[in-house]
């Protein structure tokens, strides 16, 4: 009996051992940069320098400081020359940096320059850069829950056919994807990109329509957030939560099998110390085994 229930034990434990395996291996890997290749020491260098370059100039632009900005515009244009694709950044991404470096510089050059043009190119320069630097946990993942409610208002609003105002909550969410196109376009695939466009065009000319087609403007933002969803990496239900750390799922995975292990001992010491491993038969006048 004893041995059948050590049996019994050793069994469950290597049923946990593959369940603990499997949620492991098939939980959803963390999303890795586009392209997964790493960086040159060289064009490290470079990107680290032009990640500096660029929060200077969102400080400088967020303090109103136009001419030091544009000297440091200048800075961040001769920087990008020097990235070059070599497997570690897509011709995409480095379009898409470049692109809009030239943007704010012909912004700041602008004679009708706004502070608020000024630092959403800024803006858009800091996270593109950020995004060269920090594949893992780029800056662009804060935007995920301002995103998210842009999509929720467009479709209450749509539903409830108030055309002005879902045509506004569009405008801003339109401008937070512009924020962070360039930065998208450095950590994930341009197809994944490529599909966001076209479902905010499509919403777009949804909106500006006579009249509200409810139905595929509510199909086109839900599959525009299930888009998000897996670009970020990310689900309604955490959207209130920190960004998850990639190496707490292994963590905690063997905290809770070091948890079940001990109560599976415990049990089987229990059951071995109430039931030692027989039965008293009473028959009539004799005991046996």
């Amino acid at each position: 009996m004893l041995f059948s229930s050590c049996k019994r034990i050793i069994g469950l434990l290597g049923a946990w051992a593959i369940f603990a395996s499997a949620a492991v291996g098939c939980g959803p890997a963390p999303r890795e940069a586009v392209p997964a290749a790493s960086m040159t020491p060289v064009q490290m260098k470079t990107a680290e320098s032009l990640n500096e370059a660029a929060e200077e100039l969102y400080k400088l632009s967020e303090q109103g400081k136009t001419t030091e900005a544009r000297i440091e515009l200048e800075q961040l244009g001769e920087l990008a020359t020097k990235l070059t694709y070599d497997g570690s950044i897509t011709i995409e991404g480095l379009h898409a940096l470049t692109e809009t470096i030239t943007g704010a510089k012909k912004t700041y050059a602008s004679v009708s320059f706004s502070q608020d043009e000024g630092r959403f190119a800024a803006a858009k320069i800091r996270l593109a850069a950020d995004a060269l630097t920090h594949r893992g946990q780029p800056m662009w993942l804060q935007y995920y829950k301002l995103i998210k409610d842009d999509l929720k208002r467009i479709e209450t609003n749509v539903a409830a056919r108030k055309k002005l105002e879902a045509l506004l909550d569009y405008n801003k969410l339109y401008r937070h994807m512009s924020t962070i196109r360039p930065a998208l376009l450095i950590s994930r695939a341009p197809a994944e990109v490529e599909k966001l466009d076209s479902l905010l065009m499509f919403m777009r000319k949804g909106l500006a329509a006579p009249a509200l087609d409810k139905t595929n403007l509510l199909q086109a933002s839900g599959e525009f957030g299930r888009t998000i969803d897996g670009i970020f990496g990310r689900s309604d239900r955490e959207a209130f939560l920190p960004l998850p750390d990639t190496q707490e799922p292994v963590f905690w995975s063997l905290v809770v099998g070091a948890f079940i292990i001990g109560v599976l001992l415990f049990a089987g010491w229990r059951m071995f110390r109430l039931k030692p491993g027989y039965d008293t038969v009473r028959h009539k006048n004799r005991e046996g085994f």
